[in-house]
């Protein structure tokens, strides 16, 4: 490992940090206003992103027939009551909890703008705990703006959910329960882009990234992220070699940790062996304050290979040698005409907002990433999810690998194992989770869990089935079980539940849904529940 005051090598690597620093400057200078938060400013963006081409999109569905813009608002009401609200196995209480939650959704399909924004707002109101009501906010948004045809565009997309502080502390599968391990975090993301061809020689793609992951607890860490990149791909002179270049840097900024800076530059050759295979070979330079004060600079190197038998089934997989060890990027998919299987298998450092909060999260991000080899579409696989939901009558939110807050490096391997089969009348949907995070650094005294653990594992499985009864009413069984551990006997936590929903069309824009779960906690802070919930969905 090189010293960090040795001489630093005169590469395009070290210019790298001024050319990310102009393009910062010049984006929050002349792009976000100076008086705003930036958590503020990127729902702005967001915001503004969709208001100003939803004239377009109006327009174009006006005028040319096409799906264009929809926008479909809802009302949402329900009542649950707990046997155990406090989560508690001393100091039971039961409960009734009225929510009432409208919300909108708005996709486009067509024109300028391709994405969806989902937003709902549920006030809670507790019988007996009525100190306790509070509001939750809940959002599912991403798109792509085409600002110039073809060359300049901005992607978005925010979330807003309910997560775990902890891996260690409380888990519970929904946003009802009084649990003070639960905070509403917040992730926004701006992404402005150019891409295009030069001449005969690459095609080129120059992009600034902001990510901005805010929670409501003193106790999570917010992160701000920004990164810039330029990627060049091109052929050769042999017709069947091809060439890639990126050159990256990234700083991260924790409020509870220590921030983080790292450049690199990575150069890929890809040989087509046939139609179907390609192999990579992987070389590259990177400098990074990981685990050091000041940066250190390190060679990296690897290699790849795609494989594409067919358009139903797709395989690729890299192979990288860090000066950590080793990182990896495995996927293998393979569809039927009713059937979808993937596995995803990823080691890699997770430093970035997008990886602060770590977990599947919700039901939605799982049947999300389920659905990936049935509808690649993301407008449309989104409303195929909700879709499935709705006719189901399961709530998106509800946990399934419960997410936990990070406020520093780490080092994560990922492994997951998903199946659906959608027959006529028959859906199954299951979800294999394992994952296992390792910090990276210990220069600074971690504020979240690794302050008492070096490592984190995590194990989920979730089992769904659906069956339509008639053409307007649903049966749904859902089981799952999630598992968390540390380096100590006492970090461990085990949830399993068993629920059921039934599930009917009331008429052409109303939805009913009555549901029943068991809950099972085994860890410093075990307890047993049993929800019942009635709900309505209504559509203008």
């Amino acid at each position: 490992m090189a010293m960090s005051n040795s001489k630093q090598p005169d590469c395009a690597l070290n210019h790298l940090p001024m050319l990310h620093k102009s393009i910062c400057t010049f984006f929050e200078i002349y792009c976000l206003p100076q008086y705003a938060s930036r958590s503020f400013v990127s729902l702005i963006c967001v915001a503004a992103a969709l208001s100003s081409v939803c004239a377009d999109a109006q327009q174009i569905e006006t005028g040319g027939g096409g799906r264009g813009l929809t926008v479909t608002p809802r009302l949402t009401l329900s009542e649950t009551y707990s046997s155990n609200i406090n989560l508690s196995s001393t100091n039971k209480q039961s409960e009734f909890t009225t929510e009432i939650s409208p919300g909108i959704r708005i996709s486009s399909d067509a024109g300028r703008l391709r994405g969806y924004f989902d937003y709902s707002l549920s006030q809670l109101l507790y019988a007996r705990n009525s100190d306790r009501n509070e509001l939750q906010n809940s959002l599912s948004a991403a798109g792509t703006y085409e600002a110039i045809d073809q060359w300049a565009f901005l992607d978005f997309s925010g979330t807003i959910s309910q997560q775990s502080i902890s891996a260690f502390g409380t888990q519970s599968l929904d946003n009802t329960s009084l649990n003070s391990n639960r905070t509403e975090v917040a992730t926004y993301r701006i992404s402005p882009y150019v891409r295009g061809h030069l001449s005969n020689f690459a095609d080129y793609e120059a992009r600034y990234k902001y990510e901005t992951t805010r929670s409501k607890s003193n106790l999570a860490s917010d992160v701000d992220t920004r990164e810039s990149s330029i990627k060049l791909n091109g052929d050769s002179s042999f017709s069947r070699l091809k060439w890639a270049a990126n050159l990256s840097s990234q700083n991260v900024d924790y409020s509870l940790g220590r921030n983080t800076s790292s450049d690199q530059l990575n150069i890929n050759l890809i040989y087509s062996i046939n139609s179907q295979v390609e192999a990579i070979l992987i070389g590259g330079k990177e400098s990074n304050n990981y685990v050091s004060v000041d940066k250190q600079s390190h060679s990296s190197n690897g290699f790849g290979l795609n494989w594409r038998p067919s358009d139903t089934t797709r395989f690729s997989g890299q192979v990288e040698r860090r000066y950590f060890g080793s990182t990896h990027a495995i996927s293998l998919e393979h569809r039927t005409p009713r059937t979808a299987w993937s596995y995803v298998d990823n080691k890699s450092v997770s430093n970035s907002s997008s990886n602060g909060q770590v977990g599947l999260g919700g039901l939605y991000d799982l049947l999300y990433s389920q659905f990936a080899s049935v509808e690649p579409d993301p407008v449309k696989r989104a409303q195929l999810v909700r879709s499935f939901l709705q006719v189901n009558g399961l709530d998106p939110n509800t946990t399934v690998v419960g997410a936990y807050s990070t406020a520093a490096l780490s080092l994560q391997r990922s492994q997951t194992l998903t199946f659906a089969l959608i027959g006529i009348r028959d859906t199954i949907t299951l979800s294999a989770n394992r994952s296992m995070s390792q910090s990276l650094s210990n220069l600074v005294p971690a504020a979240d869990d690794f302050a008492n653990t070096s490592f984190i594992r995590q194990n989920g499985v979730t089992l769904s089935y659906s069956h339509r009864l008639t053409p307007d009413s649903s049966l749904n069984v859902l089981v799952s079980q999630q598992k968390s551990a540390g380096d100590s006997s006492l970090l461990k936590t085990k949830l399993r539940a068993f629920g059921v929903n039934l599930s009917t069309r009331l008429n052409d824009k109303m939805y009913g849904n009555i549901g029943a779960r068991h809950v099972i906690s085994d860890s410093s802070t075990s307890y047993k529940e049993t929800t019942l919930t009635g709900s309505v969905n209504i559509q203008f």
